[in-house]
C-alpha cells in the first residue's frame, strides 16, 4: 500500500465505507450538539 496505487484510485467500497463514517460521525455530532443544548435549556428554565 506504500506505492501510492491505492490512494490513486479509491474502490468503490472504500468510498461507500467512508461516507458511512462520515454520516455517522456527523450524525453522533449533532446527537451530542442536541443533548448538551437540551442539558443547556433545561438548566436555564430550572434556574
Amino acid at each position: 500500500m506504500s506505492d501510492g496505487t491505492r490512494t490513486a484510485a479509491p474502490s468503490p467500497e472504500d468510498a461507500l465505507r467512508s461516507a458511512r463514517l462520515l454520516v455517522r460521525a456527523e450524525a453522533a455530532v449533532m446527537a451530542i450538539f442536541a443533548t448538551r443544548a437540551y442539558e443547556l435549556g433545561w438548566t436555564v428554565r430550572a434556574s
